[in-house]
């Protein structure tokens, strides 16, 4: 029904991470005044982690960057930094952006630098994804930090350190990004992470069921050769092609969990239920998985 579709949309929406920005220097969903619940939906709950002295016995760190705040981006509401944007202006000669995190003790690193790539236009990415530091946090010696740098191929734009002792396991930790003097911002910008014990997070096995989405518009309008069809929207639904394919499928899940098959006892229990935001793939997400999607 309508509600069960809004409600996975919510879910949907709130787990693809990347979707939830600022862009061209609109609010869109990542205002806290909009739709509250994608915004607190963010934190992954990674409860039960060890104590920082058992990292150091695991197979490293994994530092969780979750999203940025108020990047000074081209469009961004109180920025003047105007070259900063899609794929770069060729007179300013800035590259893409992104993220660049790594431990360091005194001008040393200590492992492998940490990289997330910056959608261009967006001024409050998110990425909800987890990189290896490639060192133990618990084995830093006294004194060492983690340094972050928001940069482009060419320039370096903010930075921010914190020492490693200040970084509880599991636990969301926001920091201030002190801005090179060149950029202008009347903006505070800011960055949200995390820091896990790979050890724990990657202890117990784990099996993902990937689903194609059924057959579009889109994908029926390109087997016709319909470019009209094609081109007039760009969020096509499923066609009654690909409405019949996720019922099909999901026929043949309820019949193999009535055959007390495994995998589809699984499958129609999900830990996390994920799926884009686009049309075509919550009607295949919603179909194919049935009451998974209804629950919170």
């Amino acid at each position: 029904g309508s509600s069960q579709l809004a409600h996975f949309v919510r879910r949907a929406a709130a787990a693809m991470g990347a979707s939830l920005c600022t862009v061209g220097g609109s609010e869109s969903e990542d205002s806290d005044d909009f739709a509250p619940e994608l915004c607190r939906a963010r934190a992954r709950d990674y409860g039960g982690c060890p104590a920082r002295a058992a990292a150091a016995e695991g197979p490293g760190s994994l530092l969780v960057l979750e999203r940025c705040r108020d990047l000074p981006v081209a469009g961004a509401r109180g920025s003047t930094l105007n070259a900063f944007a899609c794929g770069a202006t060729s007179e300013a000669g800035i590259g893409k952006a992104f993220v660049c995190a790594s431990v360091r003790h005194g001008h040393s690193d200590l492992g492998a630098a940490a990289v997330w790539p910056i959608r261009p236009y967006a001024s409050s990415p998110a990425w909800y994804s987890a990189r290896p530091l490639g060192t133990h946090l618990g084995r830093a010696p006294p004194g060492a930090e983690l340094h972050v740098e928001v940069r482009t191929e060419s320039a370096l734009l903010a930075t921010t350190s914190t020492p490693v002792a200040n970084l509880p396991l599991g636990t969301p930790v926001t920091l201030g990004l002190e801005l090179e003097a060149w950029v202008e911002s009347a903006r505070t910008s800011r960055i949200t992470l995390q820091v896990l014990d790979a050890g724990a997070v990657c202890s117990s096995r784990r099996v993902v069921y990937l689903v194609r989405h059924g057959q579009s518009a889109w994908n029926r309008a390109q087997s016709q050769g319909n470019v009209h069809e094609m081109a007039r929207r760009t969020d096509h639904p499923l066609s009654e092609k690909g409405f019949a394919q996720c019922r099909a499928l999901r026929s043949r899940i309820d019949a193999a969990e009535e055959r007390g098959e495994a995998a589809a006892r699984d499958f129609c229990r999900p830990g996390v239920l994920l799926s884009s935001p686009l049309c075509r793939a919550v009607q295949t997400a919603v179909l194919v998985s049935g009451p998974a999607a209804a629950r919170p």
